[in-house]
C-alpha cells in the first residue's frame, strides 16, 4: 500500500475506465480508490473502443473465457413508443461483449497487478 503522501495519482472508482487508467499510469505512485466494487453498473456489455487500444491486447484474448461472456454484434433499444437497432460492424466484433463487468475487472486487477 503507498503512503497518501507518496500517491501522485488518485483514481476513483474501480471500474472499467479507472483500471484502464492505473494500467496507462505507470511508476507506482497511483492509488485506487473504490469503497463499493462490482456495484452497480451502468450496463454489462463492453463497446469496441473498450478494448481497441493494442496495449489491452492481453485482455482480448481472455475475455471470451469469462463464464458470462457472449459474443455482441449490436444494440437494441426498446422504448415505450418505438424500437431501434444499431448493429456493429464485423471488424468490431472482436472487440464486443456482453459480460459481468465484475468478472471483466476482477480480470483487469488481476492481470495487470492492481491492488
Amino acid at each position: 500500500m503507498t503512503a497518501p503522501e507518496d500517491v501522485e495519482h488518485l483514481i476513483i472508482g474501480a471500474g472499467v475506465a479507472g483500471l484502464t487508467l492505473a494500467r496507462f499510469l505507470t511508476g507506482g505512485r497511483v492509488a485506487l480508490l473504490d469503497p463499493h466494487p462490482f456495484r452497480y453498473k451502468l450496463g454489462e456489455s463492453i463497446i469496441p473502443e473498450h478494448l481497441r487500444d493494442p496495449a489491452l491486447a492481453d485482455l482480448r484474448a481472455v475475455v471470451p473465457s469469462l463464464p458470462s461472456y457472449s459474443p455482441k454484434r449490436g444494440s437494441l433499444y426498446i422504448g415505450p413508443d418505438s424500437v431501434a437497432a444499431f448493429p456493429l460492424a464485423p471488424e468490431d466484433w472482436a472487440f464486443a461483449a456482453h459480460l459481468r463487468r465484475e468478472e471483466l475487472e476482477t480480470l483487469m486487477a488481476e492481470r495487470w497487478d492492481i491492488p
